[in-house]
């Protein structure tokens, strides 16, 4: 298996990461949760998730592409 994937691989499965958004939802997890880690878990495991869909969409666009996520003002 070449690098870019393994890769895609490894962002495959952190793609699914927006599952940890159930921690913040009423009746899902125990009362015995802490709020504070289940507002940063399921944060944290949104971004991460957000992060690894963006992954993907930039290694299926090859090297060199540029993303409109920032346009340089000069």
């Amino acid at each position: 298996m070449d690098q870019i994937d393994a890769q895609r691989a490894i962002a495959s499965l952190h793609s699914f990461r927006i599952f940890g958004l159930v921690f913040i939802v009423p009746g899902v997890v125990g009362p015995n949760l802490p709020t504070s880690f289940g507002i940063f878990a399921a944060y944290g495991d949104f971004a991460t998730g957000l992060l690894a869909m963006l992954a993907l969409v930039t290694v299926r666009l090859g090297p060199g592409t540029k993303l409109p996520i920032y346009s340089d003002p000069t």
